[in-house]
C-alpha cells in the first residue's frame, strides 16, 4: 500500500472510530464501502475489535454482538463470513473474562486477603456468566493463592511446612525463608580534638610544645550484621542460622515490633534488638502480627 494509500485507510478508521462511537454505522457505510483500498481490510478489523472491547458490556454483550456481525458483513464483504463470526465471539469472550477479573478483584479486601465466601462468590460470577476463567476452586487458588494464604494467616490459620533446624517436640514450622539478621548495639565512639598547636626550640635537641588537645566519647546505634542465613517461623521460636551465629528467639520474649516494607525490628523483653531483613518480607511481618 502506498503513501495514499495509508492516508485514506487513515480516513476510513478515523470514519470508522466515529461510527463506532456514536453507533450511527449506516451514516458512514457507503464511504467506507465505495473508498475501500486494497489492503485496508486488516487494519479496519483492527479497529473494529477495539471498537467492540469498548463498548461491550455484561447487558448488552448479545445484542451488541449481532449489530456489529451485520455492520461487518456489509463494511467487509471480501472477509469470510465465519472469519467475522470468530473475531466478533472471541471479542466477546475477552470482554466477559476482563468483566469476570474486576469482579474478583473487588473480593480482595484491603489486606490483600481472599476469604473462603470470596472464593464462592467468584465461583458463582465466573459460572452465571458463561465464563471458564475461574469455574472451579482450583483455578481460583491458582490466580490468588497469595490471597487466600494471607487470609488465613489473618485467621490464624497455619500450615504447617518441613524446617532447616532440628525442632522440640511439640514444635511446629509455618514460615520458612531466607534473609539477613542484624543486631542493634549501643557502641561508643571516642573523638579526639586538637587546637592550634606550636612547637618552640628552647636549646639542642630540646623543645616544647604549645596548644592543647581533648577527648570526647559518644554513644551511636550501629546495626552489626550477623550474615544472611534461613529464617524459620515455629509456633514457639524465631530461628536464624547465618554466617556469624545462629539464634533461637521465643516468640515470648518479643515485647514490641517495628514493621517496616523491607524490614521488622524486633525488641525484647532484655537484650538487644533484632532487624530481620527477610526475603519474603511481607509474609515474615504478617506471620508476627497474627501471632503475637
Amino acid at each position: 500500500m502506498g503513501l495514499i494509500g495509508w492516508i485514506n485507510t487513515a480516513k476510513y478508521v478515523s470514519r470508522l472510530s466515529e461510527a463506532i462511537n456514536r453507533f450511527e454505522t449506516e451514516k458512514h457505510l457507503d464511504y467506507l464501502i465505495n473508498n475501500m483500498e486494497s489492503g485496508a481490510e486488516e487494519i479496519i478489523k483492527k479497529e473494529l475489535v477495539k471498537g467492540f472491547d469498548k463498548k461491550i458490556t455484561p447487558d448488552n454483550v448479545s445484542h451488541l454482538g449481532d449489530k456489529y456481525l451485520l455492520f461487518c458483513k456489509k463494511l467487509l464483504p471480501n472477509t469470510n463470513l465465519s472469519e467475522i463470526e470468530n473475531l466478533l465471539r472471541d471479542t466477546e469472550v475477552r470482554a466477559m473474562e476482563n468483566f469476570v477479573r474486576v469482579f474478583a478483584n473487588t473480593q480482595i479486601d484491603e489486606n490483600e486477603c481472599l476469604s473462603p465466601d470470596g472464593v464462592q462468590r467468584i465461583i458463582e460470577f465466573s459460572t452465571v456468566s458463561n465464563c471458564d476463567l475461574y469455574s472451579s476452586k482450583k483455578e481460583v487458588e491458582s490466580a490468588f493463592g497469595k490471597n487466600i494464604e494471607y487470609w488465613k494467616i489473618e485467621n490464624s490459620i497455619f500450615e504447617v511446612c518441613s524446617s532447616d533446624f532440628i525442632l522440640k517436640p511439640k514444635e511446629e514450622c509455618y514460615f520458612r525463608s531466607s534473609g539477613s539478621v542484624s543486631e542493634r548495639k549501643q557502641v561508643t565512639q571516642r573523638i579526639d580534638y586538637g587546637g592550634p598547636r606550636a612547637r618552640i626550640k628552647i636549646a639542642k635537641g630540646i623543645s616544647y610544645n604549645l596548644g592543647s588537645i581533648a577527648a570526647s566519647t559518644h554513644k551511636v546505634l550501629k546495626d552489626i550484621d550477623l550474615g544472611y542465613g534461613n529464617v524459620n517461623i515455629t509456633n514457639k521460636n524465631i530461628l536464624y542460622k547465618g554466617a556469624v551465629k545462629s539464634l533461637s528467639i521465643p516468640l515470648s520474649s518479643i515485647i514490641d515490633i517495628e514493621f517496616y516494607v523491607d524490614a521488622c525490628i524486633l525488641y525484647r523483653n532484655r537484650g538487644n534488638p533484632f532487624v530481620c531483613r527477610i526475603d519474603n518480607q511481607d509474609k515474615f511481618n504478617r506471620y508476627l502480627r497474627a501471632m503475637l
